[in-house]
């Protein structure tokens, strides 16, 4: 019978210590979303002018998705260019315009690609610093 107490203590003080760090996790949890909810308020009109948020992270995809369309239809003005070669020109003149803009649209799309993600990591270093600097300046205050 005191093993049986035994181990049902052991096991309502694991609980109890379980319930306290999940609670610990969600006041944690909370405190962050509350601080990330106040960043994203602050890009209000106010916001703009402020320099405290960075807008760029927030309109980086519609500014590529804007380039990709662009980039298309630039694909599409160089496959017909290369269509109009092939009746004026010849055949391996206007084969030779499409392979050169299908090339050349998969190496700007594929550098304009790593240049928009070597900008964002920028962005998402600073963030990180300047959330490691305000948990500093919480500790010392």
């Amino acid at each position: 019978m005191d093993e049986a107490e035994s181990k049902a203590g052991e096991t309502v003080s694991e609980t109890v210590a379980d319930k306290s760090t999940v609670q610990s996790d969600a006041a944690e949890l909370r405190a962050e979303a509350e601080q990330e909810l106040r960043r994203m308020k602050s890009i209000g009109f106010r916001g703009l002018f402020s320099f405290d948020t960075l807008l760029f992270p927030k309109i980086a995809r519609v500014l590529f998705f804007i380039y990709c369309v662009l980039l298309a239809i630039g694909l599409a003005v160089g496959v017909l260019a290369g269509l109009a070669a092939m009746i004026g020109q010849g055949l391996f003149a206007g084969l030779a315009i499409i392979v050169a803009a299908v090339i050349s649209c998969v190496i700007m799309f594929v550098a304009t690609r790593v240049w928009f993600e070597i900008v964002l990591v920028m962005f998402k270093l600073y963030e990180s610093v300047d959330e490691i600097r305000r948990q500093l300046q919480n500790k010392v205050d």
